[in-house]
C-alpha cells in the first residue's frame, strides 16, 4: 500500500510504501497541520481507503465515510 498523509492548507502529500501485510507504518518529517489520511494499492489493483469516522466504528452500518482531519502537532525531528 501507499500511504499518504494531505496537508489541507497546501493539498502536499507526504507518503510511505508500507509492505504486504504490514499494519503500523510511520510517515517521518511530516510539519505541524491538518492532514486527510489516504491509502492505496501500489499495483493498482483494489480500492483506495481512508481514515474516516468508520475506522472508529468497524462495521456493515457504518455510514460515516467523510474523510477524518488528522491534527498533527508535534514537532518534526
Amino acid at each position: 500500500m501507499r500511504v499518504c498523509v494531505f496537508k489541507l492548507a497546501e493539498g502536499a502529500p507526504y507518503c510511505i510504501d508500507s509492505a504486504s501485510g504490514q499494519r503500523d507504518y510511520r510517515i517521518d518529517s511530516v510539519p505541524r497541520g491538518d492532514y486527510q489520511v489516504l491509502a492505496y494499492p501500489r499495483d493498482g489493483n483494489g480500492a483506495p481507503g481512508g481514515y474516516t469516522g468508520c475506522v472508529d466504528d468497524l462495521n456493515a452500518r457504518c455510514i460515516a465515510h467523510d474523510l477524518r482531519v488528522v491534527v498533527w502537532w508535534k514537532r518534526a525531528k
